[in-house]
């Protein structure tokens, strides 16, 4: 939550809000200059740290939801959850669009109906 909050900053919030169930603070962003550079995340929509997400101007509701299981699954797995999304990651790499890869993702796409591979005003 605290490096969630610390990204938020860097990412420029135009504006916040906060969600009750899950209990998260969500922050809509200008940026996600910092995050960019890495390999197949240019066109990155939404970000979750612990009980932190944060929206991109091209996210949607639908993004909002994945991004709310993300919290739920860190609620699952207190400290635990960011070691194991990782390793999923490594493992198996990102959501293929095909419901395989990183098992946390897979969930998330299929519970919150966000689209995959759609990158708005991309």
């Amino acid at each position: 939550t605290i490096i969630g909050l610390l990204a938020s900053i860097l990412s420029m919030p135009q504006r916040a809000k906060s969600s009750k169930n899950p209990p998260a603070i969500i922050f809509y962003v200008k940026s996600f200059w910092w995050y960019r550079w890495m390999p197949s995340k240019a066109g990155v929509r939404a970000i979750t740290n612990g009980h932190v997400v944060q929206m991109s101007e091209w996210a949607d509701d639908l993004d909002l939801k994945h991004e709310l299981i993300h919290v739920k699954q860190h609620i699952r797995m207190p400290f635990l959850f960011p070691i194991l999304y990782l390793a999923e990651q490594v493992w198996h790499g990102g959501y293929s669009g095909k419901g395989e890869g990183n098992r946390y993702e897979v969930e998330a796409y299929e519970k919150s109906g966000s689209r995959f591979g759609q990158f708005i005003g991309k």
